[in-house]
């Protein structure tokens, strides 16, 4: 034992290795010293807005959220890499925390999608048979439409934090997601807006007073924007909120690195294709389901499976997907959140011009948040992202409610 506290100590203060230590701890703290200074000047910066000045309603909207006007504050290390990563292990301990109760809805055309509640939050019996509900029947919902490849389990942060608002949550499933094996061989991966035309309708007619507001957070946010513009006067939602989309999906998908073009094309494959090979090539045939096995990015992937979406050519694919189409018919209030450091959905693809312009809109953007992350707080605990959608949504509920009793 005292030959090896000895040698223990010889070698800690053997004068080589000890400065090679002390080195690396001053460059250490160096490095965290200039990084805690550029998070001190980054915290200090409010997100920028782009909205119709002329636009009364919204800018009435704006100023009564609060959040709009105060600094988003990153973690200490903000890197647009590092804020995903941050993201996913927040996911992944959230992964367990609700339970879902599944409801399953056939579409027009014999497909299946569905609503996943959160099952706490819906109607029970007791043991006396007594009809019960742990939220009254008139409280807000905020219907989430998920990520390119999401599900209930990817929008499990989200879901949280509605439920601790106090809103009632739910993930509006597409085909082929969620453990959905397709029924019919149709599907799009950027979502069908007959699909959530009749999901909505399904959500209305069981809470007919409530107010319900929609996310679409990345592919979804392009899901919801297309629902928004081609439903316009008639849209079901009172509010919406549209989580770094790519715009024009047409020319988005060509912006995507080769990292994430391969990886997200992998995805689809394994998503739809894998899964559904069988009633793929019993309708579609098995030269068109060889053409879309060899896609290798997306830009390959999406030219492939127009038919599969009900399309017979990519120009009408691009008719009636490409929320860009529809985008000024928008008549609810719609927020759009956009990270300048978004390594997805990129700046270069952001219509600025457009905000000037359009009504029923606000952009607010930001220099750093990475792809729907936007963790919050010094060590990354929080979204940002998350609080500033359901604050905004909370507005345009009580401007809905002022303007419903008059």
């Amino acid at each position: 034992m005292y030959t090896f506290i000895v040698e223990f100590f010889y070698y800690l203060f053997d004068y080589t290795k000890f400065s090679n230590i002390l080195f690396l701890l001053i460059i250490s703290i160096s490095v965290v010293l200039i990084q805690y200074k550029n998070w001190e000047n980054i915290s200090k910066k409010k997100p920028n807005l782009y909205y119709n000045k002329n636009d009364e309603k919204i800018k009435t909207l704006i100023i009564s959220t609060k959040s709009f006007h105060k600094t988003y504050k990153p973690p200490l290390f903000y890197g647009k890499y590092i804020q995903m990563i941050f993201m996913m292990i927040r996911n992944y301990f959230y992964k367990n925390s609700l339970k879902l109760k599944r409801e399953i809805i056939e579409t027009l055309d014999n497909g299946i999608v569905a609503i996943d509640w959160i099952s706490d939050q819906c109607e029970y019996k007791d043991e006396n048979q007594n009809q019960n509900n742990k939220l009254p029947e008139n409280s807000p919902i905020v219907c989430f439409l998920h990520t390119l490849t999401g599900n209930f389990e990817s929008t499990i942060t989200f879901l949280n934090y509605a439920k601790s608002r106090n809103w009632r949550a739910c993930v509006l499933i597409r085909r082929g997601h969620g453990d959905l094996k397709l029924k019919s061989g149709k599907f799009n991966i950027m979502g069908d807006t007959e699909d959530t035309e009749h999901i909505m309708k399904k959500i209305r007619s069981k809470y007919p007073k409530a107010f319900i507001g929609m996310v679409g957070i990345s592919a979804g946010s392009g899901q919801l924007v297309s629902y928004l513009g081609k439903s316009s006067e008639n849209c079901i939602a009172n509010a919406a909120a549209s989580l770094c989309p790519a715009y024009d999906i047409s020319n988005a998908f060509n912006n995507l690195s080769n990292f994430f073009s391969k990886y997200l094309t992998n995805c689809m494959q394994d998503l739809f294709i894998k899964n559904n090979e069988k009633i793929l090539i019993e309708e579609y045939g098995p030269e068109k389901f060889k053409k879309i096995t060899s896609s290798k990015k997306m830009n390959e992937f999406i030219n492939n499976h127009y038919s599969y979406a009900g399309c017979k050519s990519i120009n009408e694919y691009w008719e009636k997907s490409n929320p860009v189409m529809v985008f000024e018919k928008n008549k609810i209030p719609c927020m759009i959140l956009n990270s300048l450091d978004d390594p997805i959905c990129k700046k270069e693809n952001i219509l600025f011009d457009q905000f000037r312009k359009l009504k029923n809109y606000v952009l607010i953007t930001t220099e750093i948040g990475s792809h729907i992350a936007f963790m919050e707080g010094i060590f990354a605990k929080d979204s940002w992202m998350e609080r500033i959608t359901m604050d905004w949504l909370e507005s345009c509920r009580i401007k809905w409610i002022e303007e419903n009793s008059k």
